[in-house]
């Protein structure tokens, strides 16, 4: 049986479930956020055809995979100035202080980082916060930063992707992730993102 949209939630013979929008909320995440939680409600067939074993198995790779890539997530702050905004009352308006913040991945040993280009745009200080190791982090505030902080400066942005290449001041090898190759993914595959 087919999605009627015209008709409320309901339950077909074979356990799917249909659900009427709103055309306002008729989007691609609407859209994304019905069909996951129609596959994955409980008593769903394809629950019941691969078996909850199966979902905790691929929960514990997912956390493994997130405790090996945990040293090469950066966290990214940045400050710079940026021109006031409308009518200029007073000198003091005339340049605004602008914070951004975000994630990056580490991609070289020598200290390489991949991250979104806006978060790093009009910066004039950028400083980079590197995790700590489990060793480290033992008997560490939550308060407080939770890694080591060094300075960085931009190398490279490409506006069209959003993308910004920093460079981090530091003496020592890091952690890091090699790129995989886009042209290889294919429709429907498992992908995963880390970071902020």
């Amino acid at each position: 049986e087919t999605m009627n949209l015209n008709g409320l939630i309901r339950d077909d013979p074979t356990g799917v479930r249909e659900a009427r929008l709103a055309p306002r909320q008729r989007s691609n995440t609407s859209w994304f956020i019905l069909l996951a939680s129609l596959l994955f409600l409980p008593g769903h067939p394809v629950l019941q055809a691969q078996g909850v074993g199966d979902l905790r198995a691929l929960s514990g790779t997912l956390e493994t995979l997130s405790e090996s890539v945990s040293l090469t997530v950066v966290q990214i702050f940045a400050t710079g100035y940026r021109t006031g905004q409308g009518v200029v009352p007073s000198s003091g308006d005339l340049v605004a202080r602008q914070r951004g913040s975000g994630s990056g991945v580490i991609l070289d040993a020598s200290g390489y980082v991949v991250t979104n280009a806006h978060v790093v745009a009009n910066a004039s200080q950028i400083v980079v916060e590197l995790p700590l190791t489990d060793r480290e982090a033992n008997g560490q505030s939550v308060l407080q930063p939770r890694g080591h902080t060094v300075k960085a400066q931009v190398v490279g942005v490409d506006r069209e992707t959003d993308l910004a290449v920093l460079k981090l001041q530091v003496d020592r090898a890091l952690p890091y992730l090699q790129l995989g190759d886009s042209e290889a993914l294919q429709p429907g595959q498992l992908v995963t993102a880390f970071g902020s």
